[in-house]
Protein backbone atom coordinates (compact mmCIF):
# COMPACT_ATOMS: atom_id res chain seq x y z
CA UNK A 1 0.00 0.00 0.00
CA UNK A 2 1.86 3.45 -0.75
CA UNK A 3 1.06 6.79 0.51
CA UNK A 4 0.83 9.98 -1.41
CA UNK A 5 1.85 12.94 0.92
CA UNK A 6 1.78 16.58 0.29
CA UNK A 7 3.84 17.80 -2.53
CA UNK A 8 7.07 19.82 -1.93
CA UNK A 9 7.32 23.16 -3.50
CA UNK A 10 11.07 24.11 -2.78
CA UNK A 11 10.73 27.93 -3.11
CA UNK A 12 14.55 27.87 -1.31
CA UNK A 13 16.60 27.49 -5.00
CA UNK A 14 15.20 30.79 -5.98
CA UNK A 15 17.69 32.13 -3.68
CA UNK A 16 20.82 30.93 -5.73
CA UNK A 17 19.17 32.44 -9.29
CA UNK A 18 21.68 33.28 -10.79
CA UNK A 19 21.50 37.16 -12.25
CA UNK A 20 23.20 38.63 -14.89
CA UNK A 21 23.60 41.92 -15.48
CA UNK A 22 23.84 43.86 -18.47
CA UNK A 23 24.50 47.85 -19.57
CA UNK A 24 21.87 49.45 -19.78
CA UNK A 25 23.17 50.73 -23.15
CA UNK A 26 23.28 47.15 -24.79
CA UNK A 27 19.16 47.61 -25.09
CA UNK A 28 17.71 50.69 -23.96
CA UNK A 29 17.81 54.29 -24.62
CA UNK A 30 17.57 55.98 -21.24
CA UNK A 31 13.97 57.03 -21.27
CA UNK A 32 13.59 53.29 -22.81
CA UNK A 33 9.70 52.34 -21.14
CA UNK A 34 8.90 49.12 -22.85
CA UNK A 35 10.87 45.79 -22.48
CA UNK A 36 12.67 44.26 -25.05
CA UNK A 37 15.40 41.99 -24.75
CA UNK A 38 17.48 40.17 -27.70
CA UNK A 39 16.42 37.03 -28.99
CA UNK A 40 16.59 34.55 -25.77
CA UNK A 41 15.17 30.75 -25.78
CA UNK A 42 15.86 29.79 -22.12
CA UNK A 43 18.13 26.38 -22.35
CA UNK A 44 16.08 23.88 -19.96
CA UNK A 45 17.49 20.82 -18.28
CA UNK A 46 15.50 18.41 -16.72
CA UNK A 47 16.90 16.24 -13.71
CA UNK A 48 15.17 12.96 -12.30
CA UNK A 49 15.84 13.49 -8.56
CA UNK A 50 18.08 9.80 -7.20
CA UNK A 51 15.79 8.27 -4.48
CA UNK A 52 16.57 5.82 -1.63
CA UNK A 53 14.33 3.07 -0.16
CA UNK A 54 14.64 2.94 3.58
CA UNK A 55 12.72 0.54 6.12
CA UNK A 56 11.34 1.41 9.51
CA UNK A 57 10.50 -1.81 11.71
CA UNK A 58 9.43 -0.08 14.57
CA UNK A 59 5.82 0.52 13.60
CA UNK A 60 3.17 -0.52 15.79
CA UNK A 61 -0.09 -1.61 13.83
CA UNK A 62 -2.21 1.27 15.48
CA UNK A 63 0.72 3.39 14.10
CA UNK A 64 -0.10 1.82 10.93
CA UNK A 65 -4.42 2.45 11.20
CA UNK A 66 -3.71 6.22 12.45
CA UNK A 67 -1.56 6.85 9.18
CA UNK A 68 -3.69 5.46 7.04
CA UNK A 69 -6.84 6.93 8.16
CA UNK A 70 -5.44 10.46 7.66
CA UNK A 71 -5.08 9.32 4.06
CA UNK A 72 -8.60 8.90 2.24
CA UNK A 73 -7.72 7.09 -0.31
CA UNK A 74 -6.68 4.23 1.58
CA UNK A 75 -8.95 1.93 2.00
CA UNK A 76 -10.31 1.25 5.52
CA UNK A 77 -13.11 -0.25 7.65
CA UNK A 78 -14.40 -4.21 8.17
CA UNK A 79 -11.70 -6.49 9.27
CA UNK A 80 -9.05 -5.31 6.89
CA UNK A 81 -6.05 -3.74 8.61
CA UNK A 82 -2.69 -2.20 7.26
CA UNK A 83 0.21 -4.76 7.95
CA UNK A 84 2.80 -2.53 5.72
CA UNK A 85 2.57 1.54 4.06
CA UNK A 86 5.12 3.14 1.74
CA UNK A 87 5.48 7.00 1.89
CA UNK A 88 7.16 8.49 -0.02
CA UNK A 89 6.81 12.96 -1.47
CA UNK A 90 6.88 13.89 -5.17
CA UNK A 91 9.35 16.32 -4.97
CA UNK A 92 10.08 19.32 -7.63
CA UNK A 93 12.26 22.40 -8.00
CA UNK A 94 13.12 25.07 -10.57
CA UNK A 95 15.98 27.26 -10.89
CA UNK A 96 15.98 30.23 -12.99
CA UNK A 97 19.36 32.00 -14.74
CA UNK A 98 18.00 35.33 -15.03
CA UNK A 99 19.13 38.02 -17.19
CA UNK A 100 18.29 41.09 -16.33
CA UNK A 101 18.53 44.90 -17.64
CA UNK A 102 18.15 47.76 -15.69
CA UNK A 103 15.67 50.55 -16.57
CA UNK A 104 15.04 53.73 -15.45
CA UNK A 105 13.09 54.08 -12.41
CA UNK A 106 14.89 51.27 -10.88
CA UNK A 107 13.59 48.74 -12.95
CA UNK A 108 14.74 45.92 -14.35
CA UNK A 109 13.83 44.19 -17.85
CA UNK A 110 13.96 40.49 -16.99
CA UNK A 111 13.96 37.14 -19.00
CA UNK A 112 15.25 33.80 -17.99
CA UNK A 113 18.47 32.20 -20.45
CA UNK A 114 18.95 29.25 -18.26
CA UNK A 115 16.77 27.05 -16.00
CA UNK A 116 17.05 23.49 -14.25
CA UNK A 117 14.53 21.64 -13.20
CA UNK A 118 14.90 18.70 -10.83
CA UNK A 119 12.33 16.47 -9.70
CA UNK A 120 10.67 13.01 -8.94
CA UNK A 121 10.76 10.39 -5.39
CA UNK A 122 13.46 11.61 -3.28
CA UNK A 123 12.95 8.87 -0.78
CA UNK A 124 10.38 5.80 0.00
CA UNK A 125 10.12 4.66 3.55
CA UNK A 126 8.37 1.42 4.26
CA UNK A 127 6.81 1.11 6.86
CA UNK A 128 6.27 -2.94 8.48
CA UNK A 129 4.25 -3.80 11.49
CA UNK A 130 6.84 -4.16 14.25
CA UNK A 131 5.94 -7.80 15.72
CA UNK A 132 7.40 -9.00 12.13
CA UNK A 133 11.35 -8.69 12.72
CA UNK A 134 13.87 -8.75 10.06
CA UNK A 135 14.20 -11.63 8.01
CA UNK A 136 11.52 -13.30 9.17
CA UNK A 137 9.03 -14.62 6.42
CA UNK A 138 6.19 -12.09 7.05
CA UNK A 139 8.37 -9.16 7.26
CA UNK A 140 10.02 -10.91 3.72
CA UNK A 141 6.27 -10.75 2.31
CA UNK A 142 5.31 -7.73 2.95
CA UNK A 143 8.67 -5.70 2.25
CA UNK A 144 8.29 -7.53 -1.06
CA UNK A 145 4.66 -5.89 -1.67
CA UNK A 146 5.90 -2.82 -0.55
CA UNK A 147 8.86 -2.59 -2.78
CA UNK A 148 6.42 -3.30 -5.94
CA UNK A 149 4.80 -0.35 -4.94
CA UNK A 150 7.98 1.83 -5.39
CA UNK A 151 8.79 -0.16 -8.84
CA UNK A 152 5.49 0.97 -10.20
CA UNK A 153 5.74 4.71 -8.83
CA UNK A 154 9.45 4.92 -10.62
CA UNK A 155 7.73 3.23 -13.31
CA UNK A 156 5.15 5.45 -13.67
CA UNK A 157 7.56 8.57 -13.59
CA UNK A 158 9.35 7.28 -16.25
CA UNK A 159 7.00 6.17 -18.94
CA UNK A 160 5.51 9.86 -18.18
CA UNK A 161 8.88 11.85 -18.23
CA UNK A 162 8.66 12.96 -21.65
CA UNK A 163 5.02 14.10 -21.16
CA UNK A 164 6.19 15.96 -18.30
CA UNK A 165 8.87 17.77 -19.90
CA UNK A 166 6.43 18.86 -22.99
CA UNK A 167 4.34 20.27 -20.73
CA UNK A 168 6.77 22.36 -19.21
CA UNK A 169 8.52 23.55 -22.18
CA UNK A 170 5.38 24.50 -22.95
CA UNK A 171 4.84 26.63 -20.46
CA UNK A 172 8.43 27.92 -20.86
CA UNK A 173 7.97 28.85 -24.68
CA UNK A 174 5.18 30.88 -23.64
CA UNK A 175 7.61 33.31 -21.03
CA UNK A 176 7.54 36.83 -21.87
CA UNK A 177 10.07 39.77 -20.88
CA UNK A 178 9.02 41.34 -17.80
CA UNK A 179 9.42 44.58 -15.77
CA UNK A 180 10.25 43.66 -12.35
CA UNK A 181 11.97 46.12 -9.63
CA UNK A 182 14.70 43.43 -8.55
CA UNK A 183 16.09 40.94 -10.43
CA UNK A 184 15.32 38.66 -7.32
CA UNK A 185 11.84 39.30 -8.05
CA UNK A 186 11.75 39.03 -11.13
CA UNK A 187 13.52 35.26 -10.95
CA UNK A 188 10.72 34.90 -8.19
CA UNK A 189 7.94 35.25 -10.65
CA UNK A 190 9.53 32.54 -13.53
CA UNK A 191 9.78 30.51 -10.47
CA UNK A 192 6.25 30.96 -9.54
CA UNK A 193 5.04 30.50 -13.05
CA UNK A 194 6.96 27.16 -13.88
CA UNK A 195 6.05 25.81 -9.94
CA UNK A 196 2.25 25.53 -10.62
CA UNK A 197 2.66 24.35 -14.09
CA UNK A 198 4.48 21.19 -12.90
CA UNK A 199 2.25 21.23 -9.54
CA UNK A 200 -0.16 20.75 -12.23
CA UNK A 201 1.43 17.85 -13.99
CA UNK A 202 2.55 16.14 -10.92
CA UNK A 203 -1.13 15.88 -9.71
CA UNK A 204 -1.51 14.11 -13.18
CA UNK A 205 1.15 11.68 -12.31
CA UNK A 206 0.16 11.35 -8.70
CA UNK A 207 -3.06 9.61 -10.01
CA UNK A 208 -1.64 7.17 -12.92
CA UNK A 209 0.95 6.12 -10.26
CA UNK A 210 -2.02 5.59 -7.58
CA UNK A 211 -3.76 3.78 -10.05
CA UNK A 212 -1.52 1.21 -10.95
CA UNK A 213 -0.31 0.54 -7.63
CA UNK A 214 -4.40 0.09 -6.29
CA UNK A 215 -3.90 -2.85 -9.26
CA UNK A 216 -1.91 -4.65 -6.71
CA UNK A 217 -3.65 -3.74 -3.45
CA UNK A 218 -6.70 -5.95 -3.86
CA UNK A 219 -8.18 -9.31 -1.84
CA UNK A 220 -6.66 -11.36 -4.43
CA UNK A 221 -3.42 -9.71 -3.81
CA UNK A 222 -3.17 -10.03 0.03
CA UNK A 223 -4.29 -13.35 0.31
CA UNK A 224 -1.62 -14.36 -2.05
CA UNK A 225 0.73 -12.66 0.33
CA UNK A 226 -0.81 -14.55 3.42
CA UNK A 227 -0.56 -17.46 1.38
CA UNK A 228 3.40 -17.14 1.48
CA UNK A 229 4.12 -17.81 5.03
CA UNK A 230 2.39 -19.70 8.15
CA UNK A 231 1.73 -17.52 10.98
CA UNK A 232 0.28 -14.29 10.52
Amino acid sequence: MIIIQEMKLIFGIIIGSVITFLSVSSVFSAGARTCRVPDVTPQVTFDITPYKVSFKNGTTRADLQRITRRHSNIRKGGNWFPLGLTLTTFSYEVSPKVIAYPMKGRRYCAMPTEIRIKMGYPKFEILIDRRYRRGTCQFNAIRDHENEHVDLHLDTLDRMTPWLESRILGEVNRIKPIIETSPDRAAKYFTLILMKTIGAVAKKLSTKAARANARIDTAQSYQLIQSQCARW
